[in-house]
């Protein structure tokens, strides 16, 4: 026999409910949509009684559409909902609207879309919540025949803390916390030193940093590439020099601060390319988009 779910247990999932209720009546506050906010984001129990609520509906929305007979009209009597949740007060009587179920289906679609793209800008992602909860910078997607140097061999989906990663052949894209992703060419080494700044001491990479992650930071032994939201790709030789492109957006290389040259930062645009090494600017050559792997 399942044991019973303890006193905080059941007040937290009617006060959830309770919650949900108000926003499908149409009886939603500032005050009550900022309290599942931090529902939402502070407790995973009240995550997981979300989710199962309006997974519930969805069901019973699709059962409804395809029972034979059922035509596309409502049941005219809501269904009794008491086995599957804790006892309730009664409501005050409102004004006719469609029973629960069907109205919980109809809207689960679009409080789902109002998640996406409301809430997104306000609840934290996995990957924070999991940053607040790790040491982990960075999270390995996914890798292509990777072979690793060392004692760090991670696997996909393994979560990346801060230090270093010898790459020796394969293919391995990252994604960091700050949302800048990349994609390492063996043989490679690249350096984790926050959810914002990585090192690539070696190798061929291609870096996407979007909007919420703009101002992330690669550096090169020659210098450091600030980026401003852009595509790029980079090689770097330690013994020879760095060379990038620019596939969109902007970004700026600042070269090495022991660089005889003034350190003044280049600014690149879509199209344009860059090379470098410790003592000066190069002669540079177009990197076709297709000499690196793709996102």
């Amino acid at each position: 026999m399942n044991p019973e779910p303890d006193a905080p247990e059941l007040d937290l999932e009617q006060e959830v409910l309770e919650l949900l209720d108000a926003f499908h009546d149409g009886l939603w506050s500032a005050e009550q949509e900022s309290r599942l906010h931090t529902l939402l984001r502070e407790d995973a129990r009240a995550r997981n009684i979300f989710i199962r609520e309006q997974l519930l509906a969805a069901e019973l929305h699709h059962l409804h559409q395809h029972t034979p007979g059922s035509g596309l009209e409502p049941h005219p009597e809501p269904l009794d909902f008491s086995p599957l949740r804790p006892p309730r007060d009664p409501q005050p009587t409102k004004a006719a609207r469609f029973p629960r179920p069907w109205r919980w289906g109809a809207a689960a679609a679009l409080f789902l879309l109002g998640l996406a793209l409301g809430w997104a800008f306000r609840l934290p992602t996995p990957r924070a919540l999991a940053e607040e909860t790790d040491d982990g910078v960075a999270l390995l997607v996914q890798s292509v025949a990777p072979s690793w140097i060392g004692q760090r061999q991670p696997n996909a989906n393994h979560i990346l803390s801060a230090g270093s990663l010898r790459l020796a052949s394969g293919l391995a894209q990252i994604e960091f916390y700050s949302g800048a992703r990349l994609i390492l060419h063996g043989p490679a080494e690249l350096e984790l030193r926050s959810a914002h700044e990585a090192v690539c001491h070696s190798g061929r990479i291609r870096v996407s940093v979007p909007a919420q992650a703009r101002g992330f930071k690669l550096t090169t032994p020659h210098g450091l590439v600030r980026d401003q939201g852009s595509e790029f790709g980079l090689e770097t030789d330690p013994l020879t020099a760095s060379r990038i492109q620019v596939f969109s957006g902007t970004l700026e290389v600042v070269p090495l601060e022991s660089a005889p040259a003034p350190r003044t930062p280049r600014r690149l645009s879509a199209g344009e390319h860059f090379a470098w090494n410790a003592s000066q600017t190069l002669p540079s050559q177009s990197l076709d988009a297709e000499h690196f792997a793709s996102f």
